[in-house]
């Protein structure tokens, strides 16, 4: 199936229970009621932590997945990968539509019921952090194509622009995902922590980070590659990885990315080399 946006429409507010009280399920509770749909319930593994998001949005609480509503129009299953099998088990077959919000588990994960589907927030999302709902990329796949019109039509009113993709494709996206934000961010906490060692802020940082991200509207990430690897510097590489003898961790992450980096920009025949398993 090739992605393409989608473009249909509900044409009411829909009810909605959610199942799952962390991070994916505060922001589609977010977005759910700013698009004007009506939170029914929540069910959460414990107690208090379904109380605490039925009190901020303003719904009923259950933490047994057989009390979740059969009147509900939707339920959104956002809870961790290895949870939803288990949770969807537990879940009463009605006539609602059934969703989780995973971008690596497949769609047949849900095929014990009629009305199935995934609507996967491409996004890193944090509790309590509003994200902009222009920036929020929906992913949905469905079991047949009267559902997929409900479920792209509901994320239509959501904000974000909406995509259709099958299993393996949402499964592609998420890995993409990984490399682009939760591999750069542990860069960050990587930069983060040598400029703390010679006490200089992270701020200085920022406008470099945001002209890398600028740079892709422009162009492929591969043409806009710069540093020592692309250049292939050799020197500046060893004096690098010489200031990071004492992080192992860093030091082993930069030694491998600087050889992949020269590998594919061709820069020099060998890669960073040894001599007596020390530089």
């Amino acid at each position: 199936m090739t992605t393409k946006p989608a473009n249909n429409r509900v044409t009411h507010p829909l009810d909605v229970v959610i199942a799952g009280t962390g991070n994916v399920a505060w922001h589609m509770a977010y977005l759910l009621q700013h698009a004007g749909h009506t939170l029914k319930q929540v069910y959460g593994r414990r107690a208090a932590a379904a109380r605490r998001f039925g009190r901020e949005f303003q719904c009923s609480g259950t933490t047994r997945p057989e009390k979740i509503r059969p009147d509900a129009d939707l339920v959104i299953i956002a809870v961790a990968d290895t949870a939803i099998s288990g949770l969807a088990a537990g879940i009463p077959v009605s006539e609602y539509l059934v969703v989780h919000t995973s971008g690596s588990e497949p769609l047949s994960s849900l095929k014990r019921f009629t009305r199935h589907g995934v609507l996967y927030p491409l996004q890193s999302l944090v509790r309590g952090r509003k994200v902009s709902p222009d920036d929020i990329p929906l992913c949905v796949e469905a079991g047949d194509t009267v559902t997929m019109r409900l479920l792209s039509g509901l994320a239509r009113t959501l904000g974000g622009k909406v995509w259709k993709m099958d299993s393996e494709q949402r499964f592609t996206a998420h890995l993409a995902a990984v490399f682009a934000g939760n591999f750069s961010n542990y860069m960050y906490t990587a930069a983060g922590e040598l400029l703390d060692r010679d006490r200089l802020p992270m701020e200085l940082l920022w406008p470099l980070i945001r002209e890398t991200a600028d740079r892709l509207h422009a162009g492929k990430p591969h043409d806009a590659q710069t540093g020592p690897a692309r250049r292939g510097d050799d020197q500046v590489i060893k004096r690098h990885l010489q200031a990071l003898r004492d992080q192992p961790g860093s030091r082993r992450i930069y030694k491998l990315v600087s050889d992949e980096i020269m590998k594919r920009y061709s820069t020099r025949e060998k890669t960073v080399s040894t001599r007596n398993g020390k530089l």
